[in-house]
């Protein structure tokens, strides 16, 4: 008879995981690992112009990629942390590639059709790449805001700088900001912590999806509020994540992060082989060994790389 009422227990666990699968959708993601152009030189400041031509180099690059997965019927793209501009900078060279990034929740705007009083040309390349292959983009950049009148927080220089993640409707809508909330040692030399969390969402018609990175991962906040007590299942995941083994190399962490969590996790990673950056993939949380899509190449030679691949539409959460 117990044996029997285990038997039971085991069914209803399997059964009650297994259920919400049958009234699933799916989409299809694609995240791109990127080869990022950057100067050779971060420590001396440049001008707007020369800041602008390194990152429309790189947008360039994202809009040929982009192409090809809305051509592979690619629904989101995720692009890396630093794809437009690489790392190791100082808070004086970082700010000519900064740019004011207004909060979409106080108004709408769609910087392909409308441009703003102020340098916004990456937001505008970003939302009509957006709007011109009919897909979410998800990418990362450099924001600057003014301190509000009487901060006694601001910064000697009167601004924040924050690592941006940006994310754009296929119409070219701007329809979500993400402030890095966990740096790393190198970042605060470059950029600031915010005061408070940004729980970072958005709709699709595939599902919600929240928004952060890298060393976001790592943390409870806003990571495990977002995916625990917000039941978010969908996470997209812009990253410059640096091999570290035998435990921290991109594709093991992040494959388990989706399965442990049980979540869809679409990482994009930097290739830069030579600093050991590398490794994207889209995850998902199948229960079997192989529960991932990727790419992880270090050879020499090796660039730039497109993953694009069917994930299942995840709406309920078991937490």
């Amino acid at each position: 008879m117990k044996s029997r009422k285990i038997e039971a227990v085991v069914a209803f666990l399997l059964t009650s995981h297994i259920l919400p699968v049958a009234a699933m959708d799916s989409y299809v993601g694609a995240v791109y690992e990127h080869n990022v152009t950057y100067p050779a030189d971060r420590r001396t400041v440049v001008t707007r112009s020369q800041a602008l031509n390194v990152m429309l180099k790189n947008l360039a690059v994202f809009a040929g990629q982009a192409d090809i997965a809305a051509s592979r019927n690619a629904q989101i793209i995720v692009f890396p942390e630093y794809g437009l501009y690489g790392l190791g900078w100082t808070r004086q060279t970082m700010f000519p590639y900064l740019e004011y990034i207004p909060d979409p929740a106080a108004s709408m705007w769609n910087p392909c059709n409308k441009s703003k009083p102020f340098d916004s040309e990456v937001q505008t390349e970003l939302s009509c790449i957006a709007k011109t292959h009919s897909l979410y983009v998800v990418a990362n950049m450099g924001a600057t805001l003014p301190c509000p009148p009487g901060d006694t927080s601001c910064p000697d220089d009167h601004r924040y700088q924050y690592s941006t993640n940006v994310v754009y409707a296929p119409n070219g809508d701007f329809i979500a900001r993400y402030f890095k909330y966990n740096l790393n040692k190198e970042e605060f030399s470059y950029f600031d912590k915010p005061t408070v969390v940004n729980y970072t969402k958005f709709t699709t018609p595939f599902g919600t999806f929240a928004t952060f990175c890298s060393n976001d991962i790592m943390h409870e906040e806003p990571t495990v509020t977002l995916i625990k007590k917000m039941n978010i299942t969908n996470i997209v995941f812009p990253s410059a994540w640096r091999e570290q083994l035998p435990l921290m190399s991109a594709i093991e962490f992040h494959s388990a992060f989706a399965e442990g969590m049980l979540i869809n996790l679409l990482a994009a990673n930097l290739h830069i082989r030579t600093m050991g950056y590398y490794g994207s993939g889209l995850y998902w949380p199948t229960g079997v060994s192989i529960n991932a899509s990727y790419c992880y190449n270090d050879d020499v030679g090796s660039g730039g790389f497109l993953v694009v691949d069917k994930l299942t539409a995840i709406y309920y959460s078991i937490w």
